[in-house]
C-alpha cells in the first residue's frame, strides 16, 4: 500500500492483517495487549466462516 499523495485530504492509514498461512496451534499476540489473544486455525475458520456467509 502506499501512502495517500501530499495534495490528498487528510486521512488515517489502516492496515489489516490477515493470517492466511499460520500453524493452526499458533497462538497470536497484540503486541500492546489490545486485541485478544487468538489461536490461528480459529482465526481462519472465523474469517473464512463470516466471509462465506455473506
Amino acid at each position: 500500500m502506499l501512502p495517500p499523495d501530499i495534495t490528498a485530504p487528510d486521512e488515517d492509514l489502516v492496515s489489516l492483517i490477515f493470517f492466511y498461512d499460520t500453524d493452526r496451534d499458533a497462538r497470536i499476540v497484540s503486541l500492546d495487549g489490545r486485541y485478544p489473544e487468538v489461536v490461528g486455525g480459529e482465526y481462519l475458520r472465523a474469517a473464512l466462516t463470516a466471509v462465506s456467509t455473506r
